[in-house]
This record gives structure tokens, C-alpha cells and sequence, in this order.
């Protein structure tokens, strides 16, 4: 096979958009991180992406630049959380890798925090307290009234579609402001003369950090006019400002004594739990997870008495359900199940054909909808399970594929 056609077959319908379509891209940017998964994501947001990124630009101001492993280890979350933008959608769990790379950047960016130490000027927690003041009490009291809520459509966005306008056109003066705040409040706090190249790396980190800050307006507004955006979205740029903010001034300026030995771990404990208590999801999440509960196997023993071992079940959330069973599964990620379903019944017609579909985030199901006159769908039976959308409790129906055959003709002689 050439590698054209490893490349067909290994797609799984997401079809990568034109990165210089700019206008394109600067949409997915400006939304950044677009919902739900701010929420999700939370702190990790700015440990994973923004304290690699700090630390890079400082040491690209370093003179001479220090080629070693380090730099090395700062781009890696940086690349791949590149690559995942390309795509049009985006989900938290595909950033679940960086994550592990956090207790070693966390490790080795003390080597550098050591190197960039001076004397302890211990007015920098002042300045970053106004930052974080600033940034906090401008998002809080942000507001969109109700004979303006037609001007947030331009700008509504979800994981998987972009907003119809950049964002930046709503957020941008906020974010301007926080720039030069951040900017003036960086160049007080650094230790150091402040050269040509360090003015560009506080301005690039300054810009970066307020981006953050404000990524979520004018969204966040959006929940008191439409159910599908939740209230708890301030709640997440709430984590993203107060760790972003943090992050800036640990890496630019923050005392020596607050960042050395076991303070500089403590720091991590405390932006984990800043971020665990502030975001309502990851804070309901705790205490769920100080419960037992058999959700999935209670799940997989209905399914175990419904499915025969010889059948085929398509969905997404098939190869999760189905692990320990016998029946095979038939995902079909983001396509269009009906032409593969169609060919399993005509070349095996005795093996019965199943699908799970959920009650939202179902692609598979307006497929099935378009091709009525070729499948029926029997709903055999209902489980309770987490959404994909936002991990609630929601219906995953169990249906049965029946295939409406055409008939066999007058004259025709079967035995």
C-alpha cells in the first residue's frame, strides 16, 4: 500500500482544516479553550501549557541561550498541544499526555529558577496581588444585559464549532489592559536590567497570560440566555486567571525563598487545590470519587444479558462496554455507520446487529435517520451513564438494527 492510501484508511472523518486559512484559525485560537473543556481541563490549563511556555520564553532571553535538554523538555507540551488545535475539534482528553509530563517539567524548571535568582524583593507578592485583583474583579463584575444578549451569537463556540467571529473582537481591550498591566508589573519585579530581548519575552508572556484570563467573555454571559452553556464557565477562567497570573510572577520574579526546596512544591499542592475548590466539577468530582460505585459494571451485566455473543454493536461507546464481553464492536468514530452495517448484513445475514446511541452527542443517529427506508431502529433498552458533553447523567439507548430487505419478487423461486 502507499502511504496515500495508509493515510485514507486510518482516517476517522476528521477532516484537518487549512492552517493558513487565518481567518479560520484565529477563531480556534481567540476561543481557546473553547467549551466544556475549560472546565474539565482546569488548572492544568495553566500548569501544562502556560508554566512550559514561561519558562521557554525566559530562557530564550538568556544570553548566551543555553541549548539543553530543558528547552527541549518546555516545547514538547507546547508542540503537541499545537498539533491538537489543527484539528476542528477539541477535547480535554487528548491532553491527558502533557499532563504527564508536569512532574517533570515541575523537577527540572527548579535548575533554571535557581540560576535566575537575585536578591528576595518581596514587594513582587504586592504586585502580583494587584495583577490577580485586576484580572479577578474585571471578570466578576463583566456583564451582558438582556437587550444585548443577541450580540453574544457571533461569539458562542463548543467543543467541536468554532465562533462565528473571533473572539478577540469582544475581549480585546481586556486583554490589551491586562497586557500592559502585566508588562509594567513584570519589568518592577524583574531582578535584572531588563534588556531588548527580556522586554519581548515579558511582553509575549504577558500577552499569553491575558488571553487566558479573558478568554470567556463574552460567553460566560451566555448562560442566562440559553440552557446549553453552564454557569460554572467564570468558574473555570477564574482557575485560569489565578494560575496564569501565579505562574507569570514565579517565573519572573517571585522571591527566591518562595520558590526553593520544598516551597516550590507546596506551590504545585496549592495551585491544584486553588483549582479543585474554585472549579465546581472538579470540586462535585472529589467527592464523587470518595464513593463506590459500579455505574459501568452495572452497565455491562444488562448488556451481557440482552447481546448475543455472535453480534455486532456499533457506537461509540461500544469498545468501552463491550471489553470483557464476546460480541465485537464496531465504532465507527465520527462517520457514518449505515454503509458498513449494511455490508455485514448482506455478506453474514444470520448475525443480529445492535447500536448504542446517546441521548446527545450522537452523530450515528442522524445517519440512521436518513436511511429509514433501509434500517429500523428498536429500542430494547435504556441505561444511565455519564454524557460525553458534560459527564451528567444521561440515556444511552440499546437498539436493535432491523434491516428492511427488499422483497423478493413475483415468479422468483427461493428453496
Amino acid at each position: 500500500m502507499t502511504v496515500g492510501q495508509l493515510l485514507a484508511a486510518s482516517n476517522s472523518s476528521y477532516a484537518l482544516p487549512n492552517p493558513f486559512d487565518w481567518v479560520s484559525t484565529l477563531k480556534g485560537v481567540s476561543s481557546f479553550p473553547r467549551f466544556p473543556t475549560g472546565g474539565l481541563l482546569g488548572i492544568w490549563i495553566p500548569l501544562t501549557l502556560v508554566l512550559p511556555a514561561l519558562l521557554l520564553l525566559r530562557r530564550l532571553t538568556d544570553r548566551p541561550i543555553r541549548w539543553d535538554g530543558r528547552i527541549l523538555l518546555y516545547m514538547i507540551p507546547l508542540l503537541y498541544a499545537a498539533g491538537l488545535m489543527i484539528m476542528p475539534v477539541y477535547y480535554g482528553h487528548y491532553f491527558i499526555p502533557i499532563i504527564a509530563f508536569l512532574p517533570m517539567i515541575w523537577i527540572e524548571a527548579r535548575h533554571d529558577l535557581k540560576l535566575w535568582a537575585g536578591k528576595d524583593r518581596w514587594f513582587v507578592v504586592a504586585l502580583m496581588a494587584i495583577a490577580l485583583l485586576f484580572t479577578l474583579t474585571n471578570l466578576y463584575f463583566f456583564d451582558v444585559p438582556a437587550e444585548k444578549a443577541t450580540a453574544l451569537n457571533d461569539y458562542l463556540s463548543n467543543a467541536y464549532n468554532l465562533p462565528q467571529r473571533i473572539v478577540w473582537h469582544a475581549n480585546g481591550v481586556y486583554i490589551l489592559a491586562t497586557t500592559a498591566l502585566l508588562l509594567i508589573l513584570g519589568l518592577w519585579a524583574h531582578r535584572r536590567k531588563p534588556t531588548a530581548w527580556v522586554g519581548a519575552g515579558l511582553l509575549l508572556s504577558a500577552l499569553g497570560v491575558a488571553d487566558l484570563c479573558f478568554y470567556c467573555l463574552p460567553i460566560s454571559e451566555a448562560h442566562k440566555f440559553t440552557p446549553l452553556f453552564p454557569a460554572t464557565m467564570k468558574e473555570a477562567a477564574f482557575v485560569l486567571q489565578g494560575g496564569s497570573v501565579v505562574l507569570f510572577f514565579a517565573v519572573w520574579g517571585l522571591p527566591e525563598k518562595l520558590r526553593a526546596h520544598a516551597r516550590w512544591y507546596l506551590l504545585l499542592v496549592l495551585l491544584i487545590g486553588f483549582g479543585t475548590i474554585v472549579d465546581s466539577r472538579w470540586r462535585n468530582g472529589v467527592f464523587e470519587l470518595t464513593e463506590r460505585s459500579f455505574l459501568h459494571k452495572k452497565a455491562v451485566a444488562e448488556l451481557q444479558k440482552l447481546i448475543p455473543d455472535n453480534a455486532v454493536v456499533f457506537g461509540e461507546r461500544a469498545p468501552q462496554l463491550f471489553l470483557s464481553l464476546k460480541s465485537r464492536v464496531a465504532p465507527v468514530p465520527n462517520g457514518d455507520p449505515v454503509p458498513l452495517a449494511l455490508k455485514i448484513h448482506k455478506k453474514y445475514p444470520a448475525i443480529p446487529l445492535f447500536a448504542l446511541l446517546d441521548a446527545e452527542h450522537n452523530y450515528h443517529f442522524t445517519h440512521y435517520d436518513r436511511n429509514k427506508d433501509k434500517i429500523q431502529l428498536k429500542v430494547l433498552h435504556t441505561l444511565r451513564l455519564p454524557s460525553f458533553n458534560n459527564s451528567l447523567p444521561s440515556n444511552v439507548f440499546l437498539v436493535q438494527l432491523l434491516f428492511m430487505d427488499p422483497p423478493v419478487k413475483q415468479g422468483s423461486f427461493q428453496r
